[in-house]
């Protein structure tokens, strides 16, 4: 019960393909096409085999001999030739489908939230657009073909044989059923090694990506001794899981092809040579039967010999359909166009990163339309979390943020966004030209608003230095570029949108004076009549907002102007007290 289950698991798997292969079932069917010629071609050669020895060879016609020889030959070379050209349609299949899922696959997961992300390491998905999806590729263009012209071969080669002798294929039938369920048994066995194996290559992966990022800091501290000790211990995880299913796998098929050929020819044998004897069966039946024995066992050897890729893609399948099973935190929301015309509202806000953890609790506040609001407070307290609860990167737990008096979830993710400028402190620039991050790959601004934007921050003046201007190439991540530059950028990017709400995320905090001196005063004319989210540890920088709310352990404990916080003399005084003595 429990193999027919699983049976029907993976065939519920395997039809989630079939809009893929619809997408490109011109290549598909004509290889299936083929497969069902070649199958033809393959069951008749054995019958031919016969024909040569009982009506050429036992009546010695040449003429006759010479024919069904020829045409034994034609058998083969169409089978040579027709099967070329199936592997290559299948090759074009394969690349095209596959290509298909990883759009779909990336496009996906374009679309989830920022928990999924800090859920799971860059490697861990890599390994699904990349590894997984290429296991499937193989599955997809050359396994189910391949299965599939052995199955119908199966079908045919026992059709045939039970037509010549009931007997001889009833007790076959019988051994291919046992074998069957035999090889469905081992199947679900091993699924959950190939698990564990996709696993720790999965977790190879990451470890590898995660500490290439940090090559700075390892050679720093000289610690590649250490890590080439992790590597080896995650490596020999993954060893020992290779190593026991590869004994599994050679056992276990080594054994099952002795026996399945031993068992079919002795019964063909056992039953045939009687008959041979008695003059019932002829020589060239006989040679038949055994012919088409090799033939009913060579879908499970096929089985045998592409278990391991089996496994593996049907492994693959059921990471790649989880990826696309996740579901974002955020709803899309309604369609429609919502602008901010006058007041945003966070309304008994709470909010659970996980169920255990609770980041913000019970957080009241408003902006209006033009007001400047600060958060601080200490690290940890939830001010990037309020960040990005504005700009739906989350929703909330409990509570509503109100655009308006309207729900922010009922709002169009896109249509709210495109309302929003972000700068974070950490800026991230991708590969590509400074105008393509300056713009985010839309084509669609003009040169002449870039520009703009980058002059009005002081980023221009950096960038026309360049050797190719707002042309030249970006190394990755913006190496060939200071911190203070790439934060320039990252505002004038985020003001090339020309947003209705600007939101910054300790956006100075990284940057030398000088640097923070342009921005600050790009930003004073660019905020204007703007609504501003800041948050900032430097107490000195936001002494002109409208509002500074004091955010510590999730609720807001202090909150109004620069001069009233002072006068209350609680955790806002005694901050810039303290940076002002650490100044000094």
């Amino acid at each position: 019960m429990k193999t027919i289950k699983l049976f029907i698991e993976q065939f519920s798997l395997i039809k989630r393909l079939l809009p893929y292969i619809q997408k490109h079932k011109t290549k598909y069917f004509a290889a299936l096409l083929l497969s069902l010629a070649l199958t033809v071609v393959s069951i008749s050669k054995p019958l031919i085999l016969k024909l040569i020895i009982d009506e050429a060879v036992q009546a010695k016609s040449e003429s006759t001999l010479i024919a069904y020889s020829a045409l034994f030959v034609l058998m083969l070379c169409i089978g040579v030739f027709g099967g070329y050209k199936q592997l290559v349609l299948m090759s074009e299949f394969g690349i095209d489908m596959i290509n298909s899922v990883k759009r779909d696959l990336f496009d996906h997961i374009l679309k989830l939230g920022l928990r999924f992300f800090n859920k799971h390491q860059v490697g861990w998905i890599m390994s699904r657009i990349e590894s997984d999806t290429e296991e499937l590729k193989n599955f997809c263009s050359r396994l189910t073909i391949h299965l599939l012209m052995d199955i119908l071969s199966f079908v045919g080669v026992f059709c045939i044989m039970f037509y010549y002798d009931q007997q001889i294929a009833g007790m076959i039938a019988c051994v291919c059923a046992a074998l069957f369920f035999m090889v469905l048994f081992f199947i679900n066995y091993m699924k959950k090694i190939y698990n564990k194996a996709r696993s720790a290559y999965a977790t190879l992966s990451g470890f590898i990506a995660e500490y290439v990022c940090a090559i700075e800091i390892i050679q720093m501290y000289d610690q590649k001794e250490k890590l080439k000790q992790l590597l080896s211990q995650v490596t020999k995880d993954r060893y020992d899981i290779e190593l026991h299913s590869q004994k599994l796998e050679n056992g276990f098929w080594g054994l099952f092809r002795f026996f399945t050929e031993s068992l079919l020819i002795i019964i063909i044998l056992w039953v045939g040579i009687p008959q041979l004897m008695a003059k019932t069966m002829s020589l060239g039946k006989l040679i038949m039967f055994l012919e088409f024995s090799v033939q009913m066992t060579r879908p499970l050897f096929a089985v045998s010999e592409n278990f391991n890729n089996i496994q593996r893609a049907l492994v693959s399948l059921t990471r790649v359909c989880g990826l696309l099973d996740e579901k974002p935190d955020v709803d899309t929301g309604e369609k429609l166009e919502q602008a901010f015309h006058s007041t945003i509202e966070f309304k008994g806000v709470d909010f659970f990163y996980n169920e255990d953890k609770k980041v913000l609790k019970n957080v009241n506040f408003s902006i209006n339309k033009g007001e400047k609001i600060a958060l601080v407070g200490p690290s940890g307290g939830g001010k990037s979390t309020i960040a990005s609860l504005l700009c739906r990167f989350y929703d909330p737990t409990i509570g509503d943020v109100l655009v308006d008096g309207k729900k922010l979830s009922d709002i169009h993710v896109s249509s709210w966004r495109a309302q929003l400028g972000l700068v974070l402190q950490d800026v991230f620039l991708f590969g590509g030209t400074i105008l393509d991050n300056l713009r985010v790959l839309d084509d669609s601004f003009e040169v002449s608003k870039v520009v703009d934007a980058a002059k009005n921050l002081g980023a221009d003046s950096f960038i026309s230095n360049l050797p190719n201007g707002y042309e030249t190439e970006l190394k990755e991540k913006g190496k060939n570029l200071s911190q203070g530059e790439k934060q320039l950028l990252s505002f004038s990017r985020a003001m090339t949108f020309n947003p209705e709400i600007l939101v910054l995320d300790e956006a100075t905090a990284s940057i030398d004076p000088h640097t923070e001196y342009l921005i600050q005063k790009g930003l004073d004319t660019l905020l204007e009549g703007r609504t501003a989210l800041i948050i900032a540890h430097r107490l000195s920088t936001i002494k002109n907002v409208d509002k500074i709310l004091f955010v510590e352990n999730g609720e807001i404990i202090e909150q109004g102007s620069h001069i009233e916080l002072i006068a209350q003399k609680g955790r806002y005084f005694d901050m810039l007290n303290l940076q002002l003595q650490q100044s000094a």
